[in-house]
């Protein structure tokens, strides 16, 4: 009897091993599911911020060429519209690298 009871023990024994063994399996491979599911929700909002980024580069670089075509025109007009001197030409050069100045700021 004390011999089936030890072998039952470690029928027992064996069967929760597998058990623990089996379950530390599973528990890895939920582990490598849920890090790549991460991975990948994590690259994929990358990829959205990055191609937001880029759009709001292109609305920049479009307003600022705007803003330098609307200075450029500005200043061509004043030329027109008056006569200048070498003193007021040179103003009018410094008045229009400030405005640029500040666009690019």
């Amino acid at each position: 009897m004390k011999a089936e009871y030890e072998k039952h023990l470690a029928n027992i024994d064996a069967e929760m091993r597998a058990k623990i063994t089996e379950a530390a399996k599973e528990g890895q491979a939920l582990r490598e599911e849920i890090i790549a599911e991460a991975r990948e929700k994590a690259e994929q909002v990358l990829a959205r911020a990055q191609e937001q980024i880029g759009r709001e580069k292109d609305k920049a670089i479009l307003e600022i060429k705007m803003r330098v075509a609307d200075l450029a025109i500005n200043a061509a007009s004043k030329l027109v519209e008056e006569r200048l001197d070498d003193e007021k030409h040179r103003q009018l050069v410094d008045r229009y690298i400030d405005d640029l100045e500040g666009v690019t700021k």
